[in-house]
C-alpha cells in the first residue's frame, strides 16, 4: 500500500526556501479592524452632520474681531520698503519694523448671514478700525494675511459624502481638550479632489461626530500672490496653517468661534519664520433661525 504525502504547509515550503513570512498577530489585526470600523464610523456620522449643515436654514449675526499682526522676514531690513504681488495682480509696499513687533491691525465688523433654499447672503459692517468708531457699511476684511478658508461650511469640504471618495482617512490619535477627549483624523486629499493640495487634521466629538476643530494645511504658492513673490523673493517654501475652533453650539450645528490663520515659511537653511498671523474671534452670536437640514 503506497502512502500519500499531504503537501506541505506554505509556511513550511518558505522555511524549506530560506524565505521569510510574517502572519499578523491576532491582537494587532483584531486592533486594525477595530480602528477601521471606528473610522468608518466617524465618517459616516460626519457626512450625516454635513448633509444638516449643508441643508440648513440659517440667520444669524455676530460681533467678528479680527487681528492680524505681521512680521519682518528674515533677510529684510528694518524700516525697508518691500514689494509683493497683490491677488489682484497689482503691487503691494510694507515697511517692516523689528522681526519682533511687525505691524497689527486691529478690525471690528458686525456681520449678519443669512441662508434660505441654499442660497446665502452675507453682510460686513465695519464699526472699529484700529481703535476708530466707524459705520461703514458693505466692509470687506482688509487685512495682509490669507482669508480662513474652513469657516462654517469647513466641515462639508472636507467630510461631505461627496468629498470622501476624494480623500484618505487615518485615525492618528486622541487629544484631551477642555476637559474632554476627542478622536484626531488625518485627511489627505487624492489627485481626483484637483486643486492645491491641502492635507487637513479633524477634531471629533465622537459620540455623534460633530467636528470641533479642523486644521487645513497647505504647502504649495499657486494662486496665492503675496505668498508666490515671497518664496520668489527669499527662495523659501511656504508652510501654511488655518485653524477654526467649531465651539458655538445651537440646535446640534456648531458654528465657528475662532479662526487663526497663519502665514509661515521653510528656508533651506535655518528655522521656520512667521510672516504674519491673523486670528478671528466670533462672539456675541444672536440666532434668528437655525433649522438643520434633512438627513437621510
Amino acid at each position: 500500500m503506497r502512502n500519500h504525502r499531504r503537501p506541505a504547509p506554505v509556511a513550511a515550503l518558505a522555511v524549506a526556501l530560506g524565505m521569510a513570512v510574517a502572519f499578523p498577530a491576532p491582537a494587532a489585526a483584531g486592533q486594525e479592524a477595530a480602528a477601521d470600523a471606528r473610522l468608518a464610523g466617524l465618517l459616516e456620522k460626519a457626512a450625516e452632520y454635513c448633509r444638516k449643515l449643508e441643508g440648513a436654514t440659517l440667520e444669524f449675526s455676530c460681533l467678528e474681531k479680527v487681528e492680524e499682526r505681521t512680521f519682518r522676514p528674515p533677510g529684510i531690513k528694518p524700516d525697508a520698503a518691500y514689494n509683493m504681488s497683490g491677488a489682484a495682480g497689482g503691487r503691494m509696499s510694507y515697511a517692516y519694523q523689528s522681526a519682533d513687533t511687525g505691524y497689527t491691525t486691529e478690525m471690528t465688523y458686525e456681520y449678519r448671514f443669512v441662508r434660505r433654499d441654499g442660497a446665502a447672503s452675507e453682510k460686513r459692517v465695519l464699526v472699529d478700525d484700529n481703535g476708530i468708531e466707524k459705520r461703514e457699511e458693505d466692509a470687506r476684511p482688509d487685512v495682509l494675511n490669507l482669508r480662513p478658508e474652513s469657516g462654517l461650511f469647513g466641515p462639508v469640504g472636507l467630510l461631505g459624502e461627496a468629498r470622501q471618495p476624494h480623500h484618505d482617512y487615518k485615525i492618528v490619535g486622541q487629544e484631551r481638550r477642555k476637559g474632554k477627549t476627542y478622536v484626531v483624523v488625518e485627511a489627505v486629499p487624492k489627485p481626483s479632489l484637483g486643486g492645491p493640495p491641502r492635507s487637513a487634521r479633524v477634531w471629533f466629538q465622537e459620540d455623534d461626530a460633530s467636528v470641533v476643530r479642523i486644521a487645513w494645511y497647505r504647502k504649495t504658492p499657486e494662486g496665492l500672490g503675496q505668498v508666490e513673490a515671497l518664496v520668489a523673493e527669499l527662495d523659501v517654501e511656504p508652510d501654511l496653517v488655518t485653524t477654526t475652533e467649531y465651539d458655538v453650539v445651537r440646535n446640534g450645528l456648531r458654528f465657528p468661534g475662532k479662526d487663526t490663520t497663519e502665514e509661515a515659511y521653510l528656508p533651506k537653511k535655518g528655522k521656520r519664520f512667521v510672516k504674519s498671523r491673523a486670528t478671528t474671534v466670533y462672539k456675541d452670536y444672536a440666532f434668528s433661525t437655525v433649522e438643520a437640514g434633512p438627513g437621510r
